[in-house]
């Protein structure tokens, strides 16, 4: 038996899936798997109603999130063309089989759907529906937030509030449990302030993208709150030396971390 269970509400002519978890799920309090756009957007919650920093930062972001954890998981990668400036190296399907997210299989799918392919600065721009050909419209990636923000509603970690205005439903997403969110706080400043270790490669990096992609869009001054000034200004620096370590790209280094140089770069441009 599912431990979901769900409702469909329908806001802006949109159908918009609404789902809460189980009491069994609750109770068996297991912490889920985060895709890197969960995890940024947990970074972005308010404490008290759980709501996302709503600027154009965080939508864009979260689109690099799609191409890099696509990356990671070694779905896609660039063209290693030695000829061609780092930046224009196109995003090639290396494995078309899904990875077992909404969002992050809609995204494989367009790239994979496109006759021409195209650098990671034009998938930026096509997922967020920032282009003039109107035949590329069809691969934007709608309400990016908001399924999101739904599926960590669904992991157990936010809840779904519906209120009703007048003619139409208004919904948020409070925090459900708000233990996670305090470990995942400490576990990014832990990060920043080098008091852990992460002993896998990828983890390392999965780690650092979040924190670099959570400096770029803001929102780290929130997740450090609960630390004295002299760290917080050091967690800080650190996030900065990250996004830049990370942002540089040559033919020496992997092609995964090529394509997460690209989208940081692209994004440090666009901010």
């Amino acid at each position: 038996m599912s431990m979901l269970k769900r409702r469909v509400i329908t806001a802006n002519n949109n159908q918009v899936g609404v789902y809460e978890p189980s009491t069994a799920a609750i109770a068996a309090n297991i912490k889920p798997e985060l895709t890197l756009a969960e995890q940024l957007m947990l970074l972005t919650m308010t404490e008290q109603r759980g709501s996302s920093l709503w600027n154009d930062r965080l939508s864009y972001a979260l689109r690099a999130c799609f191409l890099i954890d696509l990356c990671l998981k070694e779905r896609i990668t660039v063209r290693q063309t030695r000829n061609m400036k780092m930046a224009d190296r196109q995003v090639l399907v290396t494995d078309a089989s899904p990875v077992g997210d909404t969002l992050i299989d809609e995204t494989l799918e367009h790239i994979q759907s496109v006759i021409k392919p195209r650098p990671v600065a034009d998938w930026m721009d096509i997922l967020s529906g920032d282009v003039w050909l109107w035949t590329l419209l069809k691969h934007q990636i709608k309400n990016a937030r908001q399924r999101v923000t739904a599926t960590l509603a669904s992991k157990g970690i936010l809840r779904t509030k519906v209120t009703s205005l007048w003619v139409a439903s208004h919904i948020s997403y409070p925090w459900r449990d708000v233990c996670f969110r305090e470990d995942f706080y400490h576990k990014v400043s832990d990060f920043l302030l080098m008091e852990i270790s992460v002993d896998q490669e990828e983890a390392w990096l999965r780690m650092a993208v979040v924190v670099s992609l959570a400096y770029l869009v803001n929102a780290l001054p929130l997740v450090l709150i609960h630390l004295p000034s002299k760290k917080r200004e050091k967690a800080l620096q650190r996030a900065a030396l990250l996004l830049t370590q990370l942002s540089q790209s040559t033919d020496h280094v992997s092609p995964k971390r090529q394509l997460i140089a690209n989208a940081l770069t692209c994004l440090m441009h666009d901010f």
